[in-house]
């Protein structure tokens, strides 16, 4: 794989084995003049015999870009039992500790230094301690908005992020708009200048095919700073030491938090922990039965241009969502499920009200919205979404999952010949609200059916999810004809059934 830019400046080519595992990668950068490729790796990967463990990297290029090559006389990397990296000699980590959901806990520095991770039950991480000799700092994470010792630092909008400034004590908010790629890669920040009402571009961010930032082209990162009692935006200083700096916004690759403190340089996914230098994740994948033909380190199924894995659970193009309260429909790209982070940036209201709609791909390769193909266009939330998807073939439906169960008796007493039906219907779980295809309406995706009983009773059963009509009673479309009546003949069919097994005891009893 390589990426097209010219003169090769910036390729990154790959050759693997047959499990999927990057065995040799050779990455150039550095220098943008034309004709002047230069290599900063040239990296050989060695693996455990029989497995997808990787147990160290060389670098033959004398280039101190990119990968760091700091180990050359033994392993870089050892696993515990569940296949979680428990060190990386090159970035000088010695201890990685795990909790049962296989997240980082603590990681433990050769030179003292350390982070120290904690969690809600959902495995969503709540703060983190960053310890750097005598310095300590905590950053706590809440739906979006970060905070750096106690102090509000930014929170997401759909358009970007807020950042904070304090000034005396005073907060200062200041807009950061983004402009993201297909992949949810934040490509440019910028921000008006609140001292000359100027328009600057406050970082700009370019990346090889697996993640890794480009660098030396790149104008400098700017940052909202205090001058003379107010708020400027200009590059940064050169601060002195000791001093806690303000958290920088540091979502950029597929809008994931790089964690370059203490020179860790992972990006948190959720789920998994990923190193963009070599390609590879830090853990297993925790769904890799499900990916069964790639190694479980594997990233985005060695193709990073089309695909990300958007929690560290398992690669996936851009999907759909919509919300099963209200019907309100949202495109984000690479995400099987609808975080709250990006909820409350997009304005969709709670995470958990959505429900995965379809693929990228559900509308086709361009789906054309005044003018724009809005798969272009980052996280969005649709305008007027009941009208979108009917110009799409999808018509606003009720979805509910049913459980029927009919009784049926007979047989010859005496003179007489009994049969009878009595049939019960009820609805497992909510309803919610849906879109499905042109024509597919109460059509049921059976999800179970049984039948069991004797020569004179029977009893059958089916369960089934449908996407009904708005509005209509669940017995409308009944799978069990006996339950398409109204209540009230079935309350008469019951009584009716107890009338005949009063008939039946008085034949035995004479």
């Amino acid at each position: 794989m390589s990426e097209a830019m010219p003169n090769g400046n910036y390729d990154e080519k790959l050759i693997y084995d047959r499990n999927g595992n990057i065995t040799e990668l050779l990455r150039n950068g550095d220098i943008d003049a034309p004709n002047m490729a230069w290599e900063i790796d040239n990296l050989q990967y060695t693996y455990e015999q029989d497995s997808n463990k990787l147990l160290s990297v060389t670098d033959s290029s004398t280039d101190p870009s990119g990968f760091k090559d700091v180990v050359d006389e033994t392993d870089d990397y050892d696993y515990d039992a569940n296949g979680n990296l428990t060190s990386d000699l090159n970035k000088g980590v010695v201890k990685i500790n795990y909790n049962h959901l296989n997240l980082p806990k603590t990681i433990a520095f050769s030179n003292g230094n350390q982070i120290v991770y904690h969690y809600n039950a959902d495995g969503e991480k709540v703060f983190k301690e960053v310890t750097e000799g005598t310095v300590i700092s905590k950053v706590d994470y809440l739906n979006g908005f970060q905070y750096l010792n106690g102090l509000l630092q930014f929170f997401p909008t759909p358009e970007g992020y807020v950042r904070n400034t304090s000034i005396s004590g005073a907060n200062n908010y200041n807009f950061v708009f983004q402009y993201k790629d297909h992949l949810g890669n934040i490509r440019m920040n910028y921000a008006v200048d609140p001292r000359t009402q100027e328009l600057k571009i406050v970082e700009q961010d370019h990346y090889y095919p697996f993640g890794l930032k480009h660098a030396n082209y790149l104008d400098g990162k700017k940052t909202f700073q205090e001058e003379n009692l107010a708020v400027v935006l200009k590059a940064p200083g050169n601060p002195p030491p000791a001093v806690i700096l303000p958290l920088d916004y540091n979502y950029k690759y597929n809008g994931k938090e790089w964690q370059d403190e203490l020179e860790l340089n992972f990006y948190d996914y959720g789920a998994r922990n990923y190193d963009p230098a070599i390609g590879r994740w830090m853990n297993i994948d925790p769904m890799a039965e499900k990916s069964r033909r790639f190694s479980p380190y594997v990233y985005a199924l060695n193709n990073p241009v089309y695909f990300i894995d958007p929690d560290g659970m398992q690669a996936t193009p851009p999907d759909w969502f919509v919300n099963n309260k209200t019907g309100a429909v949202v495109h984000v790209e690479g995400q099987s499920k609808l975080t709250q982070t990006v909820a409350t940036a997009i304005g969709a209201g709670d995470a958990k009200n959505y429900d995965r709609l379809g693929a990228d791909n559900m509308f086709g390769e361009k789906v054309i919205v005044n003018g724009v193909n809005i798969r272009n266009e980052g996280p969005m939330s649709i305008e007027n979404p009941e009208k979108f998807m009917d110009k799409q073939g999808y018509d606003k439906a009720e979805n509910v999952t049913v459980q029927e169960t009919e009784y049926k008796s007979g047989g010859r007493m005496g003179e007489e010949n009994i049969t009878h039906t009595v049939s019960d219907l009820k609805q497992i779980g909510q309803t919610k609200v849906t879109y499905t295809k042109d024509g597919t309406l109460n059509q049921k995706d059976i999800l179970n059916k049984e039948t069991s009983g004797g020569r004179l009773s029977s009893v059958s059963s089916v369960t089934y999810n449908v996407n009904k009509t708005p509005g209509t009673a669940n017995n409308d479309n009944a799978y069990f004809y006996s339950n398409k009546t109204n209540n009230a003949n079935n309350a008469g069919q019951a009584a009716t059934f107890v009338d005949n097994l009063v008939k039946v005891i008085k034949a035995i009893i004479k």
